[in-house]
């Protein structure tokens, strides 16, 4: 092998902090267990600050063009196509050049790509469908083995998605998912992969040491998880008329029941703007009700979400790397069910008990279950996790290395 760069692909710079932690700590494994060198790659063009290297005109701008021509051919395509074939064939003409330029550059002297987990393998609108072809389209013509790494699978996909996915899939040597539901979905959709997929844990649980952060021995403070009602909503729809109504009661019954108890409490999120947004909604009531409530906590990097959730005593969220986080870090945690993963990752520890839907319980019998979270904290089958999450990323190194060898 001329060289040992590993490049690391996903949501690496999302404003969802999440996923700068999954990438970060995937990297740092990489690093201790093998002699490769990661490189981080966002496939959405973001930088560490979240500005974008591409400046490119998105496909919801297309029927806006300058040029009268352009403005016309596309609103056109628009009212003869659905709308993902219309952004299938905008891909064609307007971002694929680029595209395939700037993932050469970042691929460069690669001796493979691993697409490194989170819930990448999902229609959303679209989006990463597109992505996901486009850049393991580029190594496979660069001759680069491309493989997948804990990813997550959402419950549908599209039949133009299933087949971009499937074309991503189509040489790939190693795939593993995060969860069982995951497993099953990519089986039933792409039953003819070229490889036998596995379930491997999520890699942020090994966060704490990626970043060399342990919990305050000393903390006292509740962390409350908030996530927007607008992303819960559009998610959950059979709990859409819940969060859209009654979210921000929860939270300040929840805030009540902790105040009655003397236990202090701040709010956080994993860093999206739509969250801050909610979050600042969610201490406007608890302030009018005269609820003593701390600044918010918002992180910029994924260092910062992991050294803010280090400082509570538990934590009680909706973000599933809220939850992985403070898991990591020997933090005794509820997690709020809106998707499945939440639920997954909680039954995979072996602390379902502890993954609750927040309209079935008062606030009083949740701030119970958190205590009894507390009370009942195994950190000695944290380490199993950890250990066996360790392993998993061996095999994948194994496998990068057979590959290397193939090429």
């Amino acid at each position: 092998m001329n060289s040992q760069k590993i490049v690391i692909c996903g949501e690496v710079y999302s404003p969802n902090l999440g996923d700068a932690v999954i990438a970060e700590s995937l990297s740092y494994l990489i690093q201790q267990l093998s002699p490769f060198t990661p490189h981080l790659l966002d496939f959405s063009s973001r930088q560490p600050n979240q500005q974008k290297l591409l400046h490119e005109v998105s496909f919801g701008m297309a029927v806006h063009q300058k040029r009268r021509i352009e403005r016309l051919f596309w609103r056109m395509v628009l009212a003869i196509c659905s709308r993902e074939r219309a952004m299938l064939i905008w891909w064609f003409f307007k971002w694929r050049k680029q595209r395939y330029h700037f993932y050469q550059q970042e691929l460069d002297q690669a001796v493979a790509l691993v697409f490194g987990g989170g819930n990448i393998l999902a229609d959303n609108q679209f989006n990463f469908p597109l992505k996901i072809y486009g850049v393991a389209e580029c190594a496979q013509k660069m001759r680069i083995p491309v493989l997948y790494y804990g990813c997550g699978v959402n419950l549908k996909w599209s039949s133009i998605a299933t087949r971009l996915f499937r074309q991503a899939f189509q040489q790939t040597s190693y795939l593993s998912l995060r969860d069982n539901e995951s497993l099953q979905r990519i089986t039933q959709r792409a039953p003819n992969l070229p490889c036998k997929p596995s379930v491997v844990w999520d890699v942020a649980i090994n966060c704490a040491e990626a970043y060399g952060i342990d919990r305050c021995s000393k903390a006292r403070m509740i962390g409350l998880g908030i996530c927007s009602a607008a992303v819960l909503s559009r998610h959950t729809p059979a709990q859409a008329d819940f969060f859209q109504n009654e979210l921000i009661s929860f939270w300040v019954n929840i805030a009540e029941a902790l105040t009655a108890k003397s236990i202090p409490f701040q709010l956080f999120t994993n860093g999206a703007k739509e969250d801050e947004q909610f979050a600042a909604q969610v201490i406007e009531r608890m302030v009018a009700q005269g609820l003593p409530v701390p600044p918010l906590v918002c992180p910029k990097t994924a260092l910062e979400l992991v050294q803010d959730i280090s400082q509570f005593r538990a934590v009680i969220a909706f973000r599933l790397h809220a939850c992985i986080i403070a898991h990591s870090l020997g933090i005794p945690t509820v997690g709020l069910k809106w998707d499945t993963k939440v639920e997954s990752f909680f039954n995979k520890c072996k602390r379902d008990r502890y993954c609750i839907s927040a309209e079935k319980l008062t606030a009083d019998q949740v701030v119970d279950l958190m205590n009894d979270a507390i009370l009942n904290y195994d950190v000695s089958a944290l380490e199993t996790i950890k250990a066996e999450s360790r392993q998993e990323i061996q095999q994948l190194i194994s496998a990068i290395a057979v590959d290397g060898k193939n090429e």
